[in-house]
């Protein structure tokens, strides 16, 4: 298998093979579906990933692992950061990676493994669906170099591009591997937390683990049970999956410094229902007994990424970012740059001639940057958080109002029929409740507003305000984002006026 790649560089245009049928690669197809060719007229389908940001420099906090009893080691929860390599035309609010819709299958890896000296075309049959397994973490990552050289070479433009610069296969990191498993952006922060994504119809109709009511101890075709909330087919069960890091013990809040053999996640088709889990992982040695550890309940499925600096520009955008990165917030607010520490300790250390003390002083510095870019993290995701709340409240005012309009409708009816007064006195009554709860939220809106303007730059609010947007679009709630707009428009008119129009919120919301 390793001189796939060098052939597979070397290799000129190759003739054009008949092209297998969607059934053997995209059982399940989806309109945004990203699909590449494969040597021999095959086909490999990708699901794009979402990943909401606010920068060149922007990425996503999340929480991996879990508190499997026995597994704490392996698996105990920790924070990791992820963002993807790819924008829509340059917006860096709009970042996603590709992840593979499927493992790869026998049928597949054949495919690739055709490109060898002497390697002949496989022919597509319906077992040839099932996950290649018995790969080893070199096996994998030479496929995926392989794919990436005939791509380029037979395939010019099919690879994704970002400013221009073609990305490339590999395998998916351990944090990207996680993030998908567990839904991404299209499920709720509660929804990602859980022990596995959302399985509304019951884990057997989405994973393929031990029992005679599931795998029954035989690995399936991929693509027969239903996706996960990102359109991804058995990322957990059926085979366990390779991932691009060593394997690293964890140490609480942190990995362990020890690298060690090659990680594989998701379980397997032997794998328990109760020990099904979106933070599984094991390690598993490079060899055994003077030979490559190939085991068979061991697959993969691969990534595309990109380059971090595909281009000069783009450095320099980066750059532009990464100086702004350890700004006090007084100095984003636009207030005087003498209270910014980080200023205020170079021009210390610049006026001292103790060479010991201008290091300490470098030392030093680099904390305060490091602690003040910690804390700017932190008071943008809280900025997003309120943004979101005004945008909930916003929604919840434009329900208040419409059943206030049905239960003055309806005591105008009983009074033009005369109804009883007990009647009447109900509806003025439930009317008088509904006015105040609406009255309740207004205020509450108003407070959040004014929250949000003394707490948050506009320009902070500005880049949470786009990145939760993708958030809304990406969960399927696009209904919330004209009010998260109305929201942010408010808080501009607050911010300019320093009054608060509530009858102006009440006809813009009626107009929603």
């Amino acid at each position: 298998m390793l001189v796939i790649l060098a052939a597979a560089q070397a290799q000129a245009q190759t003739p054009a093979a008949a092209p297998w049928a969607e059934k053997f690669y995209n059982p399940q197809p989806l309109a945004d579906d990203l699909v590449l060719p494969l040597p021999c007229g095959g086909a490999m389908a990708f699901r794009r990933v979402e990943v909401p940001s606010d920068g060149w420099l922007g990425d996503r906090k999340i929480v991996i692992g879990g508190r499997e009893e026995g597994a704490e080691q392996a698996e105990s929860s920790r924070y990791a950061y992820v963002a993807g390599g790819f924008t829509d035309a340059g917006n860096p609010a709009r970042r996603f990676y590709y992840l593979g819709k499927y493992e790869v299958s026998d049928l597949q890896r054949d495919a690739l493994d055709s490109l060898a000296p002497g390697g002949a075309c496989p022919k597509a049959r319906m077992r040839g669906r099932l996950p290649a397994g018995g790969v080893t973490w070199q096996d994998a990552n030479t496929l995926a170099h392989a794919y990436t050289a005939w791509l380029l070479a037979d395939a010019p433009g099919r690879l994704p591009a970002e400013d221009g610069v073609p990305g490339f296969l590999r395998l998916p990191t351990e944090t990207e591997w996680e993030y998908a498993a567990r839904g991404g952006a299209a499920v709720s922060g509660t929804e990602f937390q859980q022990r596995t994504f959302p399985v509304p119809q019951g884990l057997a109709k989405y994973v393929w683990h031990a029992g005679p009511r599931s795998a029954g101890g035989k690995v399936q075709l991929t693509g027969l049970l239903m996706p996960n909330p990102l359109g991804l087919h058995d990322m957990l069960g059926n085979l366990d999956e390779i991932v691009l890091e060593p394997f690293r013990l964890s140490k609480f809040s942190r990995d362990h410094g020890q690298p060690g053999g090659f990680v594989i996640r998701g379980g397997n088709y032997l794998t328990s229902a109760p020990a099904v889990r979106s933070s599984y992982r094991q390690e598993v040695t490079p060899f055994a007994k003077g030979q490559p550890n190939r085991v068979r309940t061991v697959g993969f499925r691969l990534a595309i990424g990109a380059p971090v600096l595909p281009t000069r520009e783009r450095l320099q955008a980066v750059r532009a970012d990464w100086l702004a990165l350890p700004q006090s917030v007084t100095v984003t607010s636009g207030t005087d740059a003498l209270d910014d520490p980080v200023a205020e300790l170079e021009v210390v250390r610049r006026a001292t001639g103790d060479p010991d003390l201008r290091a300490r002083l470098e030392r030093l510095s680099l904390v305060v940057k490091a602690n003040i870019a910690s804390r700017n993290e932190q008071r943008d995701r809280a900025a997003q958080g309120l943004v979101r709340l005004g945008a909930f409240l916003g929604r919840k005012i434009v329900d208040d109002q419409k059943k206030v309009d049905a239960l003055d409708k309806i005591l105008k009816g009983r009074r033009a029929a005369q109804s009883s007064e007990r009647l009447i006195r109900t509806s003025e009554q439930s009317l008088a409740h509904s006015r105040a709860v609406l009255a309740d939220n207004v205020e509450y809106y108003g407070d959040t507003v004014i929250q949000a303007v003394r707490d948050y730059p506009a320009d902070v609010l500005r880049r949470q305000l786009e990145a939760l947007k993708v958030g809304f679009a990406n969960r399927g709630r696009q209904g919330l984002i004209p009010f998260a707009d109305l929201f942010a428009h408010h808080t501009e008119d607050y911010r300019r006026s320093e009054t608060l129009d509530t009858d102006a919120w009440l006809r813009a919301f009626r107009e929603r």
